[in-house]
């Protein structure tokens, strides 16, 4: 603000004998004390637009920390860190607006993860491609901006994904009315509803189903967003997975299914909502079934409930071995007594006799 305009400020530019460029002007001295505490208030705006140092007479006020500074990092750090001035004038000095950093984000990028919303407006209105995680307003502009919701990150991540892993419903809702696909995949896997489902944002899964997410779409070994979401107890989220179409009894390469997932780490509450939703108790893969995995754990909630809708207690394994075995030898004594109560033979021989 001390320049009046373009002309002014060239007339006092420099190039010193390190051939860095500086600025000078005289200022009086009853001034230098209020300046002096200004670039020190200023220091973060001052280094990310690329000053070095400061000095008000032979005093250095600010000096740059970061020796390998560039016009790239400093627009990256201002964005992450909601410097909005600084992000403008960066970009007014015509820094590329799409850099990346170390692992591939843009400042677009690190504003939308760090909920900057002023920073998300600033970069979209100059031109931005669009990206991700989670605050409305940002991605409002980015698709009235034109941009592709489905441009992808060197992992293959997509700002659906970001969304949806980070629970953001609303950022979901925008980006699939703006052509999001639900349905690409990271790397061939995972995609934005397993996320969703995995980390129990239920919210997000119903919305994503609304917009066309496959409910049954697999990964490379089998696994489904209803196994994720079984195998860590989000009840509501295996609700409205089931409602929206996921078949419970898919397994993966090595015969898991949801009902498997959940009965072995105790998630009472969704081996009830999947056996209500059609899950087969008795489905076994080559050597265990639901109610081993229950009674191996010692989850007796879990096993009461699966005797109770039909789970067989004398089932055995390729190897003879049943329920009341390997309760018996992991000491689980109430077990033990349930699964007498519901009817295990205790005269089964497993092949060793």
């Amino acid at each position: 603000h001390m320049f009046h305009n373009k002309q002014h400020l060239l007339n006092h530019i420099n190039v010193d004998e390190r051939d860095s460029l500086c600025i000078t002007f005289k200022i009086p001295t009853s001034q230098s004390d209020g300046i002096a505490d200004e670039v020190k208030r200023s220091k973060e705006f001052i280094e990310c637009v690329g000053v070095s140092r400061v000095s008000v007479g032979d005093v250095d006020v600010s000096i740059m920390e970061d020796p390998k500074f560039s016009f790239s990092s400093g627009l990256l750090i201002a964005a992450e860190n909601g410097m909005n001035k600084a992000v403008q004038f960066l970009l007014d000095m015509g820094v590329n607006i799409d850099d990346i950093d170390s692992i591939g984000r843009t400042a677009l990028m690190l504003a939308s993860k760090a909920g900057q919303e002023e920073i998300v407006e600033t970069l979209l209105s100059a031109g931005a491609n669009g990206s991700q995680d989670g605050h409305s307003k940002g991605g409002q502009v980015l698709l009235k901006r034109g941009a592709d919701p489905n441009i992808r990150k060197k992992d293959g991540a997509t700002a659906l994904m970001y969304a949806s892993q980070n629970g953001h419903s609303e950022v979901v809702q925008i980006l699939l009315k703006g052509g999001a696909d639900p349905n690409i995949r990271k790397k061939g896997e995972v995609k934005a509803l397993m996320y969703a489902s995995q980390n129990g944002h239920s919210e997000v899964v119903q919305i994503l189903l609304k917009g066309g997410a496959d409910p049954n779409s697999r990964t490379a070994n089998g696994v489904t967003s209803l196994m994720v979401g079984s195998e860590n107890g989000h009840s509501e989220v295996v609700q409205i997975l089931l409602k929206g179409g996921a078949e419970s009894n898919i397994q993966e390469e090595d015969g898991w299914n949801a009902l498997m997932f959940a009965s072995e780490n105790g998630h009472s509450e969704v081996v009830q909502i999947l056996l209500k939703g059609g899950a087969e108790p008795n489905i076994q893969e080559d050597k265990w079934n639901a109610l081993m995995l229950a009674s191996e754990n010692g989850h007796f909630e879990v096993v009461q409930i699966l005797l109770k809708e039909g789970a067989d207690p004398n089932s055995q394994t390729e190897n003879g071995v049943t329920s009341l075995m390997v309760a018996s030898e992991n000491g689980h004594f109430v077990m033990v007594q349930i699964l007498l109560k519901g009817g295990a033979d205790p005269n089964i021989q497993d092949e060793n006799g």
